[in-house]
C-alpha cells in the first residue's frame, strides 16, 4: 500500500498558518455573495478549436500561481448551482 494514496504533499503547520493568514488578509471568494455564472467565467467562441471555451474568473487560481488553498466558505449558504 502506498504511504500517500491521495498523492497529497505534506504541509507543515507553519506553511498552513501562513497560507491561512494570506487567504484571510484579503478574502475575495464568498460563495453566498456570488452568482453561479461568476464561478464559471465568460464563454466565448473559439474559431480555431471550433467550440466554445470559458474564460475563468480572475479570483480562481491558475497554473502559473504558487500552490495554495482554495476555501469554499459559506458552502451551505451558497446557491445549489455553485
Amino acid at each position: 500500500m502506498l504511504a500517500n494514496p491521495m498523492n497529497i504533499p505534506p504541509v507543515s503547520n507553519a506553511a498552513a498558518k501562513a497560507a491561512l493568514i494570506a487567504q484571510y488578509s484579503d478574502p475575495v471568494l464568498r460563495l453566498a455573495t456570488i452568482e453561479p455564472v461568476d464561478i464559471g467565467g465568460v464563454v466565448y467562441a473559439d474559431e480555431v478549436q471550433a467550440r466554445t471555451v470559458w474564460f475563468p474568473p480572475e479570483f480562481l487560481p491558475t497554473v502559473d500561481q504558487p500552490d495554495g488553498i482554495l476555501f469554499l466558505d459559506e458552502l451551505t449558504a451558497a446557491d445549489q448551482r455553485l
